[in-house]
């Protein structure tokens, strides 16, 4: 999935769904990573949720609280996805319906482990006026200067 996730809504089989980067079906995501949902329709304000509460996604940023309730926005929402939620699935649930069934969000984003950001590590090592650097980022570079 995308870091950034432009939201729209669109009639599907006579009921409103959340169409996040201009897609209907299931997206995954990655824990350790920040997802930001843009443009989130005033009248369908969302917030992310896993269901049974063994994770909570993070919102660090919301444009506009919905009026009715401080969980949901609308406009631009960030989230930050923490590792406790890796082998979940998250639901994107309207304010407005306040079900995570309606507009299609329950279970709409599945854990993928290829979707985490990998750990970055830099190694210097300097030896007789030749420096070596190793950068790795989940594959393995390396880089020789003299």
């Amino acid at each position: 999935m995308d870091a950034t996730l432009p939201v729209t809504i669109e009639s599907i089989g006579g009921a409103n769904w959340y169409i996040l980067n201009g897609k209907s079906e299931e997206q995954y995501f990655g824990v350790g990573r920040t997802y930001t949902f843009t443009g989130v329709p005033d009248g369908h304000p969302m917030r992310l949720l896993q269901t049974d509460g063994e994770c909570i996604p993070k919102r660090t940023s919301c444009t506009t609280i919905w009026e009715d309730n401080v969980d949901y926005c609308h406009g631009d929402v960030v989230y930050e996805i923490p590792e406790d939620c890796a082998d979940k699935a998250l639901t994107v649930q309207c304010g407005l319906h306040q079900s995570g069934v309606a507009m299609g969000g329950i279970g709409r984003l599945t854990y993928n482990a290829d979707c985490n950001i990998p750990p970055v590590a830099l190694i210097v090592a300097i030896s007789g006026g030749a420096v070596a650097a190793v950068v790795l980022t989940g594959l393995l570079f390396v880089t020789f200067f003299r």
